[in-house]
């Protein structure tokens, strides 16, 4: 299990406009999981790995049903995984499979 200690992220930001997010870059493939403690709004999350989209968990809450802080992860090994506001996924047509391409500046 990898965890994300001392690493903020999305927590405490009161909202995420347009289609803004959080690119994650990990140094070595696994199932990075994330929790949503301090989050304010739910998020779609968009797991890499080199430049494809390997899986997608949307609209996850910031509390699960048993009232208890979410965590997600993937079903496989990624090295990358890009936050967004929930619906992004849906809204954008993002799919497992797509190419990612990401402009560095």
């Amino acid at each position: 299990m990898s965890w994300l200690w001392g690493v903020r992220g999305l927590s405490g930001q009161v909202m995420l406009t347009g289609d803004r997010g959080m690119l994650f870059v990990f140094e070595t493939k696994a199932r990075h999981e994330f929790w949503m403690k301090d989050m304010h709004f739910p998020l779609d999350f968009i797991w890499i790995a080199g430049d494809r989209v390997l899986d997608i968990t949307e609209n996850v809450p910031v509390y699960d049903a048993q009232g208890k802080i979410s965590r997600v992860r993937p079903s496989v090994e990624v090295d990358k995984v890009l936050e967004v506001k929930a619906g992004t996924v849906k809204r954008n047509g993002i799919r497992i499979g797509d190419v990612v391409v990401m402009d560095i500046i």
